[in-house]
Parts: structure tokens; C-alpha cells; sequence
């Protein structure tokens, strides 16, 4: 059992097996943390990657990357957080690939936890796949260690899963809004000499790409990126592994529309789209992703197209399936802030009426414990 301050300092023993986790999704990959902690961490020392090798293989490993949330008040409780933000749409522990997940470390890993002293009030981890066998087992090894567990709701997930269609067996198999409207603005799209769509993928295309996004960006939203950096590394990251799929529909010799892409292990992630409101009645946007849908359908063979975060009624046109995104807050009740805060998330179900029907599966103690 070790506890790193980053990856860098993790042994050559497993870094090298560990750099491809066996959750397969990007957002929980080493080399996701490795770009968030450079560009959005802004105290690098507060990062703790608790890890543990297999007892019966050494090389293999489970790993848990946190950050100490600090303290924003004299009595606010010692708090414990999973290293994500806004920017991440899943979190998981990351284990050594094609390795099983052995319970037993993520186990050890918790009780390293629940035992550290000074004593962690909070453990607040999301957002997880409500189906995640590791999510079971963190939510199992907590409670075994005799702390109170809540789980909570995140978002909806929404994606496509293409059993090997092309676009056009995709396409016949959506709402009219789909089949027809957006077909329609697409053909109308490139009947137009003045209109034309581009897919950057290389690096060496991706600053010019990325100031285009950006600005686009920045003005359908309405804001800045409170991390300007985290979006260009990821970018490069993606660029230069093959991931990137960046978007862009032109109108008149102008940027209308962009789409961020990545595309890894099969799966094609939507992770940021953006128009020009100028262009709205051309429905420049879903022209963008009626475009992106038909490449990566047709020449990506993706096994899933996955619109990450929200349940919008739009998105719900281009998609099949939808999975519920949950997270889990644990209580250190031999703490009084930990008990505290456990009293105060719990009272406020209690007083919304809400408390009786959730506790079950909700909030999870031991019957010694009461």
C-alpha cells in the first residue's frame, strides 16, 4: 500500500501497465489526470494517489486518485474528493488492463482511508456508471469499515450503441426530427458552394482549430474557460494519440459550427459542441452533428457514440440507451464533523419528506453502528 503525490512518482514496475487503465474509457485514464492535474490543479501538493499492488502479482495495481479538498471554514469537516471536475463525465479507479479487479485492494486502499491520521471527515466520489462494479465495492468497503454511505444521482448518460450500421441503416432508424430535418439541412448544406465541413485530426492542424473553437465557444456560451489550459492539452493529448476528431462546419468562409470529438477503443465521445447563433436558422449544429455521426459511422467503425453529460431532448433524438451517472459520499462517524456532516446531508432528506424510502439504498450503515 502507497500513497504518490503524481504519476511521475509511481514505480516502473506497474507505470507502464498502468498507463492504459482497464476501465477503457479516456476519463479515467492516466493520461487524463496527468493533463487535469497540470492545468487545473492549483495545488498540486493536496493530490494523493492511493495505490495498492496485488498481493499474488506484484506488477498489477488499483489505483485511487484523490485530492484534499481543504477546509473553507474553522469547523467545515476534512473532505476527500475524487480528482474530477466539471470537465470529467466519469471517474473510476484505475486498475493495471486485462487484470481482474481484485475487491481486496480496493478494500485496503479504503481502510487506508478510513484510518489515516489526522482523520478524513468526508469522502465525496463521483461521477461513477451506476452499473460499475468498482462503485459496488467502494460504496461495500466503506460501510465495512463502518462509515455511513450516501449515494446520489449525477446526470442521465446518454449514447448510441451501433451494432456495425453504417449512417444509413443509423439514419433509418431515427425520429423524423432526425430522418428528415436535419437530412434535409445537411443536403442543403452541401448544395451550397459557400458551405463546407473539415475534420482536423492532426496536430499539426490544431492550434488554427483550436482558436476557432474557442472563439465559437466563448461566444455561443457566453463565458470563458475558467481553465484555459485544460482544453488545448487535452486536444494535443488526443491529436497526438489518434483521438481527436475536431469538427468544424463553415458558412461563407466563416466558422458556423464546431464539434469536439474524441474517438478511442471504439467509442466516440462528444465532449463539446458549439454554433454560431448568427447561423441558427440553417440549424448549423445539427448539420455539425449530422456530419460527425456520418464519418465516425462510416469510416471509424465505432461500437458506441456516447453524448456524455445531459439528457436533452435533442440528444435524446440522436441516441438509443441512457445510463444513470451516481456518486457516493462517505461519513466518518467517530469524527464530530464527520458525523455532523452526515446528520446535515441526512436532515435535509428528512425534512423534504424524502429520508424513509431512500435510507435503504441510500444510506448505508451497520445495524451495530445504530
Amino acid at each position: 500500500m502507497a500513497i504518490y503525490k503524481s504519476f511521475a512518482d509511481i514505480p516502473d514496475l506497474f507505470s507502464e501497465s498502468i498507463r492504459n487503465s482497464g476501465t477503457a474509457s479516456l476519463f479515467c485514464s492516466r493520461q487524463w489526470f496527468e493533463n487535469y492535474v497540470r492545468t487545473v490543479v492549483p495545488d498540486k501538493e493536496r493530490v494523493s494517489i492511493f495505490a495498492k499492488s496485488s498481493d499474488a502479482m506484484p506488477e498489477t495495481a488499483v489505483l485511487l486518485p484523490l485530492y484534499d479538498q481543504g477546509r473553507w471554514a474553522r469547523f467545515s469537516p476534512r473532505k476527500l474528493c475524487a480528482l474530477a471536475n466539471f470537465y470529467s463525465t466519469q471517474f473510476d479507479l484505475l486498475w493495471t488492463k486485462d487484470a481482474d479487479i481484485p475487491s481486496d485492494s480496493i478494500y485496503s486502499i479504503v481502510t487506508e482511508i478510513t484510518s489515516a491520521k489526522p482523520a478524513w471527515d468526508v469522502v465525496k466520489i463521483s461521477p461513477c456508471k451506476s452499473d460499475s462494479l468498482t462503485y459496488q465495492q467502494l460504496i461495500d468497503a466503506f460501510s465495512s469499515n463502518k462509515w455511513a454511505v450516501q449515494a446520489f444521482h449525477c446526470f442521465k448518460n446518454l449514447y448510441f450503441r451501433n451494432d456495425y450500421q453504417d449512417f444509413d441503416s443509423y439514419l433509418a432508424s431515427r425520429s423524423s426530427r432526425i430522418r428528415k430535418t436535419a437530412a434535409n439541412r445537411a443536403r442543403k448544406f452541401d448544395r451550397d458552394p459557400s458551405s463546407s465541413f473539415q475534420i482536423i485530426t492532426r496536430v499539426g492542424d490544431l492550434e488554427e482549430g483550436l482558436d476557432l473553437f474557442s472563439k465559437l465557444y466563448e461566444k455561443r456560451w457566453k463565458k470563458s474557460e475558467p481553465y484555459p489550459a485544460f482544453l488545448p492539452g487535452l486536444a494535443r493529448l488526443c491529436a497526438e494519440n489518434g483521438w481527436l476528431r475536431l469538427g468544424i462546419a463553415w458558412i461563407r468562409g466563416r466558422p458556423a459550427a464546431a464539434q469536439f470529438w474524441i474517438v478511442k477503443d471504439g467509442i466516440a465521445y462528444i465532449y463539446k459542441v458549439a454554433y454560431e447563433e448568427e447561423f441558427t436558422k440553417l440549424s448549423v449544429g445539427a448539420v455539425a452533428l449530422f456530419k460527425m455521426f456520418q464519418h465516425v459511422l462510416n469510416h471509424e467503425n465505432v461500437r458506441e457514440i456516447d453524448f456524455l453529460t445531459g439528457d436533452d431532448a435533442y440528444k435524446r433524438d440522436w441516441m438509443s440507451h441512457s445510463r444513470e451517472m451516481v456518486g457516493l459520499v462517505a461519513f466518518n462517524k467517530r469524527t464530530v464533523r464527520g458525523l455532523a456532516s452526515a446528520s446535515w446531508h441526512v436532515g435535509g432528506r428528512t425534512l423534504k419528506g424524502k429520508l424513509a424510502s431512500s435510507v435503504a439504498g441510500k444510506f448505508q450503515t451497520h445495524e451495530e453502528d445504530q
